[in-house]
């Protein structure tokens, strides 16, 4: 048979092409609405892998439909086809062709500017765009914007294909369908159009029922927060602290306020150490705690932006030293909001009931390179001893001087119980997390 189109049928690399894309594109569109409707799991985020691989599959697919159709042609519409339906079947066409070249599209750049994992059915394809929060909502929006094109063209499409054959009773519908099975071809095409557009308008509901949901919850806690602040405000009996230079205040989650002086959380042994250890203020603008992973084998950075301590560091006096930091797990940043929301999940860092991860250390020792700290990083209510090698510049005299330490080390989140159960697998995301540190401090 002819690889060409004639006027009574398409070949089969045209028929191929068109049913395979049919049933990729009425696949993702439920599947779509479904894995956004459903909340944070391994389930959700295998639904996603899926979703991409079979999106990436299909702009493929419609790239080489687009190929062979420029270089076959397409059959000539009948003489029966009126002025009026030739003309909306080729705006049809074009709706169709910018939803299936714009689906995949969109979805693949908001996954690249929200520096997400993208895998062709387990090959990695790394981000083609550095980070924007902004444009990945774009891309989000625009990705739903093609979806509801896609289905209009998609219900205009299967209108017109079925208008011709039960009105018309010409063969536009059935010179696409293969010859020993048009009948039962008619009957799947109109059933699995209709399961698909079912589905999807059921999911998408209760996609909108959801977030109508959390926004009413996020409205009731807001209301909360401005009843609890203007409580605060109204009462007479809060006093002003007076913080002592060089200490820090830490308000507690039951109100509570404490404030932390120098080796305040140290050993009894602390207080027959050398107390003329000097101390530092952090420069939190000049400093910062990062850390580095996987999720689905795709790398990613992250960083916190809340942070403080006491420092109290000599290098001729190791034995005196000390220092705490406390870190706001809240203030994580990926680079992607919904990322970050998830670390705050109870399976994750757990941030309502863990609200700080804290690294002590008073035991320091010089080395090659630099110093190595010795201590205790506590991260959901787990404590753990910690190496932590670094480098230690220090410049200016007296009040002027300036220090400069930077080093990095490495846990294992599984340690911390930080992803465990359904989230134990690397496939998730790696167990070794690398953590770098770079504090810039001055004298007090």
């Amino acid at each position: 048979m002819s690889a060409d189109d004639s006027q009574n049928r398409y070949n089969p690399v045209s028929k191929g092409f068109h049913w395979v894309s049919a049933l990729i594109v009425l696949g993702l569109l439920p599947l779509g609405y479904f894995m956004t409707s459903l909340e944070f799991s391994t389930f959700k985020l295998d639904l996603y892998a899926w979703h991409k691989s079979f999106g990436t599959l299909l702009l493929i697919l419609v790239a080489l439909r687009i190929l062979w159709r420029l270089r076959k042609g397409t059959p000539p519409h009948l003489d029966t086809h009126t002025r009026w339906e030739v003309m909306l079947a080729k705006i049809v066409h074009i709706l169709l062709y910018l939803g299936l070249i714009g689906m995949p599209v969109t979805g693949w750049l908001m996954t690249s500017f929200g520096q997400f994992p993208h895998a062709f059915f387990g090959l990695n394809i790394p981000p083609i765009t550095p980070k924007n929060e902004d444009l990945y909502h774009l891309m989000g929006d625009l990705h739903e914007m093609c979806s509801y094109a896609l289905i209009g063209a998609i219900v205009l499409h299967a209108a017109g294909a079925f208008k011709h054959h039960l009105i018309d009773k010409d063969i536009t519908l059935l010179r696409m369908l293969p010859l020993k099975a048009q009948k039962i071809g008619v009957f799947l095409a109109a059933f699995i159009l209709t399961l698909s557009l079912t589905f999807s308008a059921g999911f998408y509901l209760q996609s909108v029922l959801k977030q109508d949901k959390y926004k009413e919850a996020g409205s009731i806690e807001v209301a909360s927060q401005v009843e609890d602040v203007v409580s605060e405000e109204t009462d007479t009996s809060t006093a002003t602290l007076e913080v002592p230079e060089g200490a820090y205040v830490h308000h507690h989650e039951d109100g509570s306020v404490h404030v932390h002086h120098h080796h305040d959380h140290s050993h009894d042994a602390e207080e027959d150490k050398d107390v003329s250890v000097q101390s530092w203020a952090i420069d939190t603008s000049q400093s910062t705690i990062g850390f580095s992973a996987t999720a689905q084998k795709a790398a990613f950075d992250g960083n916190f932006n809340e942070f403080g301590g006491e420092i109290a560091f000599d290098p001729e006096n190791l034995s005196g030293s000390h220092v705490r930091i406390e870190v706001n797990v809240a203030s994580v940043s990926t680079g992607s909001d919904s990322r970050d929301g998830y670390l705050m999940d109870a399976a994750w860092l757990n941030e309502k009931e863990y609200s700080q991860a804290v690294f002590e250390a008073d035991q320091f020792s010089k080395t090659d390179n630099g110093y190595l700290a010795e201590g205790t990083l506590t991260m959901r209510g787990v404590s753990l001893p910690v190496s932590f090698p670094f480098t230690l510049a220090i410049s200016g005299e007296g009040a002027d001087r300036v220090a400069k330490a930077a080093g990095s080390f490495s846990i294992n989140r599984l340690d911390y119980g930080v992803g465990e159960g359904d989230w134990a697998s690397e496939k998730t995301a790696s167990h070794q997390i690398e953590i770098a540190v770079s504090i810039t401090a001055t004298a007090i």
